[in-house]
């Protein structure tokens, strides 16, 4: 092919990617009341994280572990506000369920360039990041995101303060904690990349696992502040497992 016969392709890969995404932004912006009944149900008491905590204090006795009846709610300050999350809400959602779709229309336009046992890896490896990604986006919704969220609203400086969460705030957090958890659970991926390059094996991550749980704790410590031990364990034990899974698959 010539230098503008792949122009061409690359423009047509281009409006494919396009067109899926302003199907789905499409038909996520007409469901809007189920769109945002999944967004802002971490805002409910009866969550099911919460239920879940609630459950386990009955059956060990560890009250620490209940969580109150809580309620959050949202304000809008600004008179285009509902109109433009309606808007991002459909499109942000629409990029993570058409991730897989996109990824692979992209594939397709690379992949004449590959010898069929690059294509079969980069399958593979394709196939492995759109799986972990959106488990990182589950791991975000159902875990890291809800405790941080109820921590957040919790937290007072003194009585005299009361917190009015803008609408906006909650969807950042929400957003920018899902691509977070997204993008780390990448690291076994990366990591099989660094081991075939050289720049690391499985004895290092071995003599670095303590290293390694203190980063963990700390970053997750930073992500979804919180007093309760047991809630930071809790959210470090998956980055800890894809820790090991990646020691594991470069071994």
């Amino acid at each position: 092919m010539t230098f503008w016969d792949h122009i061409d392709e690359l423009r047509t890969t281009i409006v494919r990617v396009i067109l899926v995404l302003l199907g789905l932004s499409v038909v996520l912006f007409c469901f809007k009341d189920t769109l945002f009944a999944v967004a802002l149900y971490p805002t409910q008491s009866d969550f099911i994280l919460y239920r879940v905590f609630n459950h386990l204090a009955s059956v060990t006795g560890i009250d620490d572990m209940r969580v109150e009846e809580w309620h959050l709610s949202l304000i809008n300050t600004r008179l285009t506000g509902q109109l433009m999350m309606h808007l991002q809400c459909a499109f942000y959602g629409a990029l993570i369920i058409g991730l897989p779709i996109i990824l692979w229309l992209i594939f397709g336009y690379i992949s004449p360039a590959l010898y069929a046992k690059e294509k079969r890896i980069a399958r593979i490896m394709l196939s492995a990041g759109e799986l972990l990604f959106l488990m990182g986006v589950a791991i975000s919704y159902f875990l890291i995101f809800p405790l941080a969220l109820r921590f957040l609203d919790t937290y007072t400086v003194s009585d005299n303060v009361s917190n009015m969460i803008d609408m906006s705030s909650y969807f950042d957090l929400f957003l920018v904690l899902s691509i977070l958890m997204g993008v780390l659970f990448q690291m076994p991926i990366l990591a099989f990349i660094l081991s075939k390059i050289g720049l690391i094996n499985a004895n290092l991550m071995s003599a670095y696992r303590k290293h390694a749980i203190i980063a963990i704790v700390t970053l997750n410590a930073v992500i979804t502040p919180t007093t309760d031990i047991f809630t930071l364990a809790l959210v470090s034990l998956p980055v800890f497992v894809l820790y090991e899974v990646s020691r594991l698959i470069i071994k």
